[in-house]
């Protein structure tokens, strides 16, 4: 089942692990050579602002708090996570609005969700008196190694483990909202090439072992961290299929359910929007649309016989649950 796969700002190698990560990335053996698997993939955040658009139907008003530090390891934590989680929401797009005064009158009106935020866990394996920030300064193993400005890395003996969990309240009532929170890692292990450094992101969405060089340095993998994290945050709050737009990504359940409940109750353009934007993420030819189309009635039908679904053009539950839950790899 073919699917567009949008995803972070690096040169990435996918290796699924089963919808969710549990094994380190793969250290390669001394002397041998950095294999050319990367593909390079956009961000995946211009997606989620048209899931927004064509799932909620309206803007999904934003403030992000301050990421706490939680792990007792004070002064040797990232200390610009909570620039980067306001940075990424920033990026998505018109159908999410970032909030920056909650006191303001405007916003005072309006439904805003108010991401709380905390560093969970900050290990750095093999090395003392170690510490970095997200644009990569710092310094490592009683300052014999160090990250230069631009955030690279030169250290023979170390893993990085990083961990951030999202969990987000309502604005007006302060109270925390049940099953929308996130928590996500990201692991970095130092490889054999001088150059070379594999990250792991482990998700209850998602995991991949990616790769980044000493160039790009420790803020590319915790920039991709926090976009993951941040696209799973807003898919939960807004009800959309986020995890159609991440490789491997495993379905939320409880976001399928409302989804399904209220497909049953759209109107049939929304009916048609949503089933015409899901056929183009399976790689259908076809363009979003609210009006029922010849491509897109031939799109219907050709999907519905290759996944052993009567080969008519009804938007049947059926057929939108289909759509919904990505096919075994």
């Amino acid at each position: 089942m073919k699917k567009i796969v949008k995803l972070s700002i690096v040169a990435v190698s996918f290796l699924i692990l089963g919808g969710c990560a549990t094994d380190s990335p793969e250290v390669e053996k001394a002397g041998s050579t950095v294999m050319e698997q990367n593909s390079i993939y956009s961000s995946i955040l211009p997606q989620i602002n048209d899931m927004v658009r064509i799932f909620r139907n309206e803007p999904m008003n934003i403030f992000v708090n301050t990421i706490e530090n939680k792990t007792g390891a004070r002064g040797k934590l990232p200390a610009d996570i909570t620039t980067i989680v306001n940075t990424t929401f920033t990026k998505i797009g018109d159908f999410v609005i970032p909030i920056f005064n909650l006191e303001a009158s405007e916003n005072a009106k309006r439904q805003t969700f108010v991401i709380n935020g905390a560093i969970t866990e900050f290990d750095v394996v093999s090395s003392k008196d170690s510490g970095i920030n997200a644009a990569g300064t710092g310094t490592v193993g009683r300052g014999h190694h160090r990250w230069d400005s631009d955030g690279s890395i030169d250290s023979e003996n170390q893993t990085i483990h990083l961990a951030i969990s999202l969990i987000p309240s309502d604005m007006h009532t302060g109270n925390y909202i049940p099953l929308k929170s996130t928590s996500n890692r990201v692991v970095i292990e130092k490889k054999s090439s001088a150059n070379e450094f594999a990250f792991s992101i482990l998700g209850s969405g998602f995991g991949f072992n990616n790769a980044i060089t000493k160039s790009q340095g420790i803020h590319a993998s915790i920039t991709a961290l926090v976009e993951l994290s941040v696209a799973e945050v807003l898919g939960k709050l807004g009800n959309f299929p986020y995890w159609l737009l991440m490789k491997g990504g495993k379905v939320d359940r409880n976001v399928l359910n409302n989804l399904m409940h209220q497909f049953l109750h759209e109107p049939l353009n929304k009916k048609i929007e949503q089933v015409s934007y899901l056929l183009m993420l399976h790689g259908k030819n076809v363009k979003v649309t609210r009006l029922m189309n010849d491509q897109l009635k031939q799109a219907i039908i050709e999907y519905k016989r290759e996944h052993g679904l009567p080969p008519d053009d009804t938007l049947s539950k059926e057929f939108y649950r289909s759509l919904l839950e990505p096919e075994p790899s």
